[in-house]
Parts: structure tokens; C-alpha cells; sequence
């Protein structure tokens, strides 16, 4: 076996291209990605460490193949809520919102967790890893968490400093054992790739009525939040920006590997 792999074989990418390219409308001979020269490669061991947590790779369709307009909001966001087009304090649109933080994954190759989410029941009770959630071993990434201020909890309850504490102290590690790929790091999944990655390929994530949170960085230590989730069963038009005296305790999430 090679030292790397390369990752456009990797783990059904290709399957999942050709899914993509179907969704929309795009021809085989159409390149995807914006710098298809750029394509990570992947270590044996890195690829068995993204795979104990459920990490998946995905390509992020360019802007020029899939922009972010009004015909990709009427397919992958039907039911969402009358303030996504609406105008919020700042004078923009959450729309507007999710196509600024949306730019910088398009065109891209993302790895996203696609570790089950469960329903919530109060206090933070359920574990991901199943359907109803009751079974805390099933969950991938709870021996990092142990390591961490998220110790002796489930993914429920945890508001953005210690969630950017978490991701922020996987990326360092994982790069120190060498288990990330060159120029990756850990985020929590953005709101769009959410969206995306759950409508196409994940449609069981739709089926319990829980939230996630996820962001967009800003700046070091600075990020847009936003509650994302179903609004039936392959629908996952829900989102909503969290802002202050935002209800934390329902929001559960998901981490993914982006470019920095």
C-alpha cells in the first residue's frame, strides 16, 4: 500500500460526486472544485483517524456551478423561516448571511461528522451516536471531550466558548500526532455544508427533532453562530442566528475538517 492515498478515492468521494453532479445538473466533464490540483492526500493513519470519528469527505460544488441564489434557496431551504430573507439589525439577511460565510467552503473539499444525532430529552441526557441517543459509547468524539472542559457531558448545553475551546484544542492535537491533513483544522459544521451534506446524504438526520449549532469564523476567537436543524423529514431548512439570551440547552453538534 502507498504511503498516501489519494483523496479523490477515498471513502465513496467519488459516489458522492457523482451524486452532486446529478443534484445539479452538472456534466462529468465539469470540474467541481476551484483548484482541483490542490487535493490533500492522506496518510494511512489519517485516514483511519477520521474515520474512528466518522469524518467523511465531501466536495463543496464552486460558486460558478452552484452559486448560492435563489433557485439553491428555493431547493435546499423550501420551508425556511420568514427572517431568512428578511432584513436583521445589522441590514442583512440571514440569507445574506449564510452566502457571505458559505464562499469560503465553495469550490472546496470538506470532511464532515456524520455521527448520528439523537432526539433531546432535558438536562443534555442523550449521547450522539443513535437514533434515541441513550447509549453514551456510541459516541465518537466523547474521549476527546473527556480531555477537555467538556468533560463528563454529553455534546448538549454548550455555548460558543467552550465549543471554540474544544475544536480549537483537537486541531492542535490531532496536528501534533500528525492525524490531520496539511492545511486543515477542526470547526464545528457550518451551517450551509449542514444543509448540503444532510439533504443529499444524510437524510436520517432529519428524522429526530433536535438542534445543532454551528459558525463561521470571523476572526481568531470571533464567529457567527447559528441553531440548525429539520423541518421535517429531509428538510433542513431550520436556521436561525444565535445571539444574546439565545436558550443553549437543546443545541447538540458535529465537527468537520475545513481549509484554513
Amino acid at each position: 500500500m502507498d504511503s498516501t492515498a489519494d483523496i479523490r478515492d477515498a471513502r465513496g468521494l467519488r459516489t458522492r460526486e457523482d451524486t452532486l453532479r446529478q443534484y445539479f445538473g452538472v456534466g462529468a466533464d465539469t470540474e467541481l472544485l476551484d483548484s482541483p490540483a490542490k487535493r490533500p492526500s492522506l496518510t494511512p493513519a489519517i485516514a483511519d483517524h477520521l474515520d474512528s470519528v466518522n469524518l467523511e469527505w465531501h466536495v463543496i460544488p464552486s460558486a460558478r456551478v452552484a452559486p448560492f441564489d435563489d433557485r439553491y434557496c428555493r431547493r435546499l431551504y423550501p420551508t425556511a423561516p420568514a427572517p431568512f430573507h428578511s432584513w436583521l439589525s445589522d441590514g442583512h439577511s440571514v440569507r445574506d448571511r449564510l452566502a457571505y460565510g458559505h464562499r469560503s467552503h465553495q469550490g472546496r473539499l470538506v470532511a464532515i461528522e456524520s455521527t448520528m444525532k439523537p432526539g433531546y430529552l432535558p438536562d443534555a441526557q442523550q449521547a450522539y451516536g443513535s437514533k434515541h441517543g441513550f447509549e453514551t459509547t456510541s459516541d465518537p468524539l466523547l474521549r476527546y471531550m473527556d480531555h477537555t472542559s467538556l468533560a463528563g457531558t454529553t455534546r448538549y448545553g454548550h455555548k460558543f466558548l467552550g465549543l471554540g475551546g474544544f475544536v480549537d484544542t483537537l486541531t492542535n492535537n490531532w496536528r501534533r500526532l500528525a492525524l490531520l491533513p496539511q492545511g486543515y483544522r477542526v470547526t464545528l459544521c457550518p451551517p450551509v455544508l449542514f444543509n448540503l451534506i444532510g439533504t443529499l446524504f444524510h437524510p436520517e438526520w432529519s428524522q429526530t427533532a433536535s438542534l445543532e449549532v454551528g459558525f463561521y469564523w470571523e476572526s481568531p476567537g470571533s464567529a457567527r453562530c447559528y441553531a440548525v436543524g429539520p423541518n421535517g423529514d429531509g428538510d433542513f431548512s431550520y436556521v436561525r442566528p444565535i445571539e444574546i439570551g439565545f436558550d443553549w440547552r437543546m443545541l447538540g453538534f458535529r465537527i468537520a475538517l475545513i481549509p484554513e
